[in-house]
């Protein structure tokens, strides 16, 4: 560990993903791999990530932090039964944190930068409030979780949608020609043609070229990585995660880069039933050792371009399956 921690925001379309036992079973297995991990909930309307790590709703917490003044933030990072791992809780107790000012959220970003750690894991709520929007934006490379429904696809790019909007907006903000250009194309009726962010670049640009070359500066900027939950074979990928990649990259100009895909497994909803984190409740379970390819990816390529990822973990994806597959038809025990 030296320096500034990797921040890695994870956030959902929609809420009831699975996007929080992903986070919290991700900085387990980081920290079992020897690495120092912060696991922070800044899901601060609903927090509920010590459910998932088997922790007390009893720490101080980001609520407690910024009522008290000249507090050390470190202090709120709590030691937790995992070696390794430290717990930054959101709070339940105190009413419309979710709704923190403008001050509390930049103090609370530059706090998480300056974290030292190797990996600071940020859960986030569901949806794309501007408060969401901006601490997945703390990073170029945000993790976002999606499962096969239509419902959560489409959520994931409206969240992608809104996060480059919300970007956009907040770095033109200085130029009121093109902020009221922008508010123009914003408020249109819903009747109105639906512009793609291509599109709006390309309008932008051809308005006032500097903020054009600034937007495609941003599209390019971003780099998420998708994680599909809940798959029940390689087919989800190629069938529902391929088109949706397909879509963003036209719609939006982003380049999303596909990082992981997690079995649907009946362990998760027994570890949650029992209160105890799924990564210690049964660590050869199928989910965990999907997270656990997860972990390994982040420490070996989370700071690359990975080219073709979509066939790369489609790939590594069919062969688990095969394997699973053949020992499930040899009769042991852990396989579907």
């Amino acid at each position: 560990m030296s320096g500034p921690a990797t921040i890695i925001p994870i956030a959902g379309g929609k809420g009831g993903i699975g996007k929080s036992i992903i986070a919290a079973n991700l900085a387990v297995s980081l920290a079992r791999l020897g690495k120092s991990v912060v696991a922070v909930d800044l899901d601060l309307g609903g927090s509920n990530l010590h459910s998932y790590l088997g922790l007390p709703n009893t720490l101080p917490s980001i609520g407690d932090y910024l009522k008290k003044q000249g507090s050390d933030f470190n202090e709120y990072l709590h030691p937790t039964w995992q070696h390794n791992l430290r717990f930054l809780p959101g709070d339940g107790r105190t009413p419309f944190l979710a709704n923190i000012n403008y001050g509390h959220k930049v103090k609370l970003i530059r706090n998480l930068k300056t974290v030292e750690a190797d990996y600071v894991l940020v859960d986030l709520g569901a949806g794309s409030s501007f408060n969401t929007l901006d601490y997945f934006a703390m990073s170029p490379r945000g993790v976002l979780v999606t499962t096969t429904e239509q419902p959560a696809l489409m959520g994931m790019m409206v969240f992608l949608k809104n996060l480059v909007f919300r970007v956009i907006e907040k770095n033109l903000k200085s130029n009121k020609d093109v902020c009221d250009f922008l508010h123009n194309i914003f408020s249109q009726p819903i009747t109105a043609e639906k512009i793609t962010l291509t599109e709006l670049q390309q309008r932008i640009a051809e308005y006032h070229p500097e903020s054009g070359v600034m937007v495609n500066q941003i599209c390019h900027h971003f780099r998420p990585r998708l994680i599909m939950n809940w798959g029940s074979s390689p087919d989800d990928l190629a069938n529902k995660l391929e088109p949706a990649s397909r879509a963003i990259n036209k719609m939006l100009s982003l380049d999303v880069e596909h990082f992981g895909f997690v079995f649907d497994d009946p362990t998760v909803h027994d570890a949650i039933e029992a209160g105890s984190p799924l990564i210690d409740y049964d660590p050869e379970c199928l989910a965990v050792r999907c997270i656990n390819v997860i972990a390994e990816r982040i420490i070996k390529l989370w700071d690359s371009k990975i080219e073709e990822s979509d066939k790369k973990l489609l790939l590594h994806t069919q062969n688990m399956y095969h394997e699973l597959r053949t020992q499930a038809l040899a009769g042991k025990s852990g396989a579907f």
